[in-house]
Protein backbone atom coordinates (compact mmCIF):
# COMPACT_ATOMS: atom_id res chain seq x y z
CA UNK A 1 0.00 0.00 0.00
CA UNK A 2 1.75 3.27 -1.11
CA UNK A 3 1.55 5.98 1.69
CA UNK A 4 0.94 9.63 0.67
CA UNK A 5 2.28 12.22 2.56
CA UNK A 6 0.30 15.21 3.67
CA UNK A 7 0.56 18.39 5.09
CA UNK A 8 -1.66 20.35 8.20
CA UNK A 9 -3.31 23.19 7.37
CA UNK A 10 -0.54 25.73 8.64
CA UNK A 11 -3.47 28.02 10.26
CA UNK A 12 -6.07 25.32 11.74
CA UNK A 13 -7.44 27.76 14.03
CA UNK A 14 -8.19 31.39 13.81
CA UNK A 15 -9.94 33.56 10.75
CA UNK A 16 -9.54 31.18 7.56
CA UNK A 17 -7.22 32.71 4.27
CA UNK A 18 -9.47 32.55 0.93
CA UNK A 19 -7.90 30.79 -1.98
CA UNK A 20 -6.32 33.57 -2.99
CA UNK A 21 -4.85 34.86 0.32
CA UNK A 22 -3.55 31.19 0.74
CA UNK A 23 -1.66 31.53 -2.73
CA UNK A 24 0.04 34.82 -1.90
CA UNK A 25 0.80 33.57 1.23
CA UNK A 26 2.42 30.70 -0.38
CA UNK A 27 4.46 32.49 -3.11
CA UNK A 28 5.91 35.34 -0.47
CA UNK A 29 7.00 32.35 1.31
CA UNK A 30 8.66 31.46 -1.96
CA UNK A 31 10.71 34.96 -1.51
CA UNK A 32 8.88 36.60 -4.88
CA UNK A 33 8.43 40.39 -4.54
CA UNK A 34 4.36 41.78 -5.33
CA UNK A 35 5.57 42.50 -8.90
CA UNK A 36 6.00 38.89 -9.40
CA UNK A 37 3.31 37.28 -7.65
CA UNK A 38 0.89 40.18 -9.54
CA UNK A 39 2.33 38.75 -12.99
CA UNK A 40 2.20 35.11 -11.85
CA UNK A 41 -1.73 35.59 -10.68
CA UNK A 42 -2.74 38.20 -13.18
CA UNK A 43 -3.68 40.52 -10.87
CA UNK A 44 -1.94 44.12 -10.12
CA UNK A 45 0.81 44.53 -7.32
CA UNK A 46 -1.45 46.52 -5.78
CA UNK A 47 -4.09 43.72 -4.81
CA UNK A 48 -1.05 41.48 -4.29
CA UNK A 49 0.01 43.94 -1.02
CA UNK A 50 -3.85 43.76 -0.21
CA UNK A 51 -3.76 40.66 -0.12
CA UNK A 52 -0.55 40.70 1.89
CA UNK A 53 -1.83 42.86 4.37
CA UNK A 54 -5.04 40.43 4.95
CA UNK A 55 -2.95 37.01 5.19
CA UNK A 56 -0.75 38.82 7.51
CA UNK A 57 -3.67 40.47 9.76
CA UNK A 58 -5.19 37.02 9.98
CA UNK A 59 -1.90 35.47 10.89
CA UNK A 60 -0.96 37.93 14.26
CA UNK A 61 2.44 38.89 12.11
CA UNK A 62 4.20 42.06 10.54
CA UNK A 63 6.51 40.59 8.43
CA UNK A 64 6.88 37.89 5.68
CA UNK A 65 9.27 36.23 7.74
CA UNK A 66 7.65 35.96 10.57
CA UNK A 67 4.95 34.92 8.25
CA UNK A 68 6.87 32.19 7.51
CA UNK A 69 8.19 31.19 11.00
CA UNK A 70 4.84 30.77 12.06
CA UNK A 71 3.67 28.45 9.01
CA UNK A 72 6.79 26.19 9.82
CA UNK A 73 6.72 25.96 13.70
CA UNK A 74 5.45 22.89 15.18
CA UNK A 75 2.97 25.01 17.54
CA UNK A 76 1.94 27.69 14.73
CA UNK A 77 4.06 30.52 16.84
CA UNK A 78 6.22 32.75 15.52
CA UNK A 79 8.59 33.28 18.68
CA UNK A 80 11.17 35.45 17.83
CA UNK A 81 14.56 34.62 19.22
Amino acid sequence: MMMVATFKDPMPIGPRLTEKQAEVRDLIALGLTAKEIGERLGISHRTVEVHREEVYRKMGVKSAVEMVRKMFSPDGESNNG
